[in-house]
């Protein structure tokens, strides 16, 4: 199959599959695909290689996606841990108000109001959070807006001390390495070429944002060394499970599983 088939697979299931209440996604989905066409020659070389074009598109178009939403709106907070503790924290006191409350008597029938059941909910979901690390300030928090534009958060890999990195980390060079790196390890098991440096180059320049992708530029170079700080800190392991992850979802999503 040539990379236009695949984009053309990539541009037909997608759009049949964003959510019809979601204008906004439709639109943004839009002026993404309006410009894949400067990148078609390198997606062609990839898809050459064995790299399909709507693997690459599909997580490329998750990744704008994300940082669209975090340069646009209040969206950021959901990658602060502050934020997630603030929320058990008020969790915890309209549990403690809650519990101190009358019985509510509801209807002609004197039914009572099941306060304990939403006693019951508040702390089970403040427990789960607990749980995910969230609330854990030395954790960079992933957030991810999916294709279908439901967006949701995960821990992401621990910082190092600011001494050792020079300086501090930006949430969005951590979603662009992330996501660079998933497909790095996706195209090095595809394509069965490990360390093939022009196709890292040419995948690399093809995330940033569709630009000259026939060859390694200053931001491929840069985005290059992103992903090495992200591998070393995330953990090989980890992207290898994620790589996997992310290719059976996206088989799901075009049904080449």
């Amino acid at each position: 199959m040539s990379a236009s088939q695949e984009i053309v697979i990539f541009k037909q299931v997608t759009e049949s599959r964003l959510n019809p209440d979601f204008s906004a996604m439709r639109d943004f989905f839009k002026s993404f695909c309006s410009r894949i066409a400067t990148c078609e020659r390198a997606l062609q070389s990839l898809s050459n290689a064995g790299m399909p074009a709507w693997l690459i598109l599909f997580e490329v178009f998750r990744l704008r996606c994300t940082l669209h939403a975090l340069r646009n709106g209040d969206t950021k907070k959901y990658k602060d841990p502050a934020y997630w503790q603030s929320l058990v924290n008020r969790c915890t006191t309209l549990m403690q108000e809650v519990r101190c409350l009358p019985t509510i008597v509801s209807g002609s029938d004197d039914q009572w109001v099941d306060t304990e059941r939403l006693v019951q909910t508040l702390e089970s979901w403040a427990n789960d959070v607990r749980k995910t690390g969230l609330l854990r300030s030395n954790v960079f928090i992933l957030y991810s807006v999916p294709p279908n534009g439901l967006a949701f958060v995960r821990p992401g890999y621990e910082q190092v001390p600011s001494a050792d990195i020079g300086r501090p980390v930006e949430s969005f060079e951590v979603d662009e390495s992330y996501t660079a790196a998933i497909l790095e390890r996706l195209a090095r098991e595809l394509t069965g070429q490990p360390h093939h440096r022009e196709l890292a180059s040419i995948l690399y320049s093809t995330i940033d944002g569709f630009g000259n992708a026939t060859e390694a530029t200053a931001q491929a170079d840069a985005l290059r060394n992103k992903v090495k700080y992200f591998v070393s800190n995330f953990g090989a392991e980890n992207i290898h499970a994620c790589a996997n992850a992310t290719l059976k979802t996206a088989k799901l999503w075009f049904g080449t599983a």
